[in-house]
């Protein structure tokens, strides 16, 4: 007869992999319909930061927002490591509680922190929503998902410039389009004459640059990657294609063979 420790810990072990089946299942169902929310919030986001506050479009932030604390805690019901969750997650947490300080009236917890904290936090949460549904799309993560996930920082990173910038006297960015040329030249590494003068754009601006700097490697080394796959098509090329690797591929299987068949009658004529 089993000892009741025993029959405990297989039961714990039944309803973990059970939850964690629920929990794949709600997520292969669900992953498709959040990433299109989480893309759409984003383009709200940033008309909200370039054009300023409207009804319609804070009527519809509100509405997705709630079906993302829905989703939010869905999830964080079904995990069985809930502090491991809640740290893959801290940013979309940090996103989605911002709403709720606001409609609440909670501010007093927060009046410690300066106002540019708030719209900042709401901005990095939301490009980080975008980003993981984005991963969530696309299966084969290659140049494809780096130039989609560079061109989602880029826009996004323009509109949370502008709307910390724009009140900048003197030269700056003061409309939506010089920050998105700005970002955009920043992105290329390249950069531009004008640098941020408010602490959040300041910020901003450093991450971005991170980013930049990150991913700028990655994208030159595949385009040179391309260009010398396609000279290796050429059959003047010195370089080897892939065809030509196949039949030295298929030439040292033959040598393989053939040397094991000459070790074979060896063997046979010394016996």
């Amino acid at each position: 007869m089993r000892a009741p420790a025993e029959n405990t810990t297989q039961l714990d072990r039944s309803i973990t992999k059970e939850r964690s089946r629920l929990l794949e299942t709600y997520r292969r169902a669900t992953a498709k319909p959040m990433a299109v929310l989480g893309f759409v919030w984003l383009g709200l986001i940033i008309v909200r930061f370039t054009m300023g506050p409207n009804p319609a479009v804070a009527d519809a932030t509100r509405l997705i927002w709630i079906i993302f604390l829905v989703d939010f805690a869905a999830r964080f019901v079904l995990a069985t490591k809930k502090l491991r969750f809640l740290k893959r997650n801290v940013l979309t947490a940090i996103s989605l509680a911002l709403p709720a300080v606001r409609i609440f009236a909670v501010g007093r917890v927060f009046a410690v922190l300066p106002a540019w904290q708030v719209p900042l936090l709401q901005m990095l949460g939301s490009m980080n929503r975008s980003l993981v549904a984005l991963q969530s799309t696309m299966e084969r993560r290659g140049l494809g998902f780096v130039l989609a996930l560079t061109g989602i920082v880029t826009f996004a990173g323009a509109a949370g410039m502008y709307n910390f910038e724009r009140d900048v006297a003197g030269p700056g960015l003061h409309s939506y389009g010089g920050a998105l040329w700005w970002t955009a030249m920043l992105m290329t590494t390249l950069g531009s004459d004008y640098f941020p003068h408010t602490v959040p754009g300041r910020l901003l601006c450093f991450l971005l640059a991170v980013f930049a700097f990150s991913i700028f490697g990655y994208i030159t080394a595949a385009i040179a990657s391309y260009f010398v796959n396609k000279d290796a098509d050429d059959s003047r090329s010195p370089i080897p294609n892939e065809q030509t690797l196949k039949q030295v591929l298929q030439e040292v299987k033959a040598l393989r063979l053939q040397i094991a068949e000459l070790h074979g009658e060896k063997s046979e004529s010394a016996a």
